[in-house]
């Protein structure tokens, strides 16, 4: 009976010895997928080549997505692509979105759009020419304004700043870490459970 009782106490110390030891390894790198959604029309976002070496002869990618289909999707920049430096989001009448690329060159020199729909969600991806990765790990630079994206398969690292409107990214799904917490917690509720169990008795 003893080491029936002596199971959820364990389960509950692992499980927050679990989430502690990830919470250290994740503060340095997180992979995850982002949603991201445009909160003003129009929304301007400017993206920097932070580390690419030598992307392009390797033929790595880097592009932007319908959240709700990846396959409508645009080259941002790297092999064969216009390297694009400018985003912009707008809505018309209708509350239609689309998005429209500019490259480097000027503000102006329009290189292509894709129709989100009725929603102004969307993400970012990856591809090395072997696989796409949608997974990357987020830093916040400046607070609502400027994050950097990086994808360690790849090896590409890239500034995402917001000039004009607004834009939220959300993690997608939920942490690991959080159900590891979750987990431990439980585990100290059923002893906690327990305890009172005989105490009554």
């Amino acid at each position: 009976m003893r080491c029936v009782k002596a199971v959820p106490i364990v389960m509950g110390l692992l499980g927050l010895l679990l989430f502690a030891s990830v919470g250290q390894a994740t503060a340095v790198v997180v992979e995850q997928s982002y949603k991201w959604e445009a909160t003003g029309s129009p929304t301007e976002l400017r993206t920097l080549d932070l580390n690419w070496g030598n992307s392009e002869l390797k033929g790595n990618t880097f592009g932007f997505y319908d959240w709700g289909n990846t396959s409508n999707n645009f080259i941002l920049a790297g092999a064969g692509a216009p390297a694009v430096s400018k985003l912009s989001l707008s809505a018309n009448g209708v509350g239609q979105w689309t998005a429209s690329f500019f490259g480097t060159n000027a503000d102006d020199d329009f290189t292509g759009s894709i129709t989100l729909g009725d929603t102004s969600e969307f993400g970012f991806f990856f591809s090395d020419g072997v696989g796409t990765y949608y997974k990357y790990a987020l830093k916040e630079i400046t607070p609502g304004s400027k994050w950097d994206l990086s994808n360690y398969i790849s090896g590409m690292n890239v500034r995402v700043q917001l000039k004009t409107g607004g834009v939220t990214p959300s993690a997608v799904p939920i942490p690991g870490s959080i159900l590891l917490l979750g987990s431990g917690l439980l585990g100290v509720v059923s002893i906690g459970r327990r305890r009172n169990k005989a105490l009554a008795a």
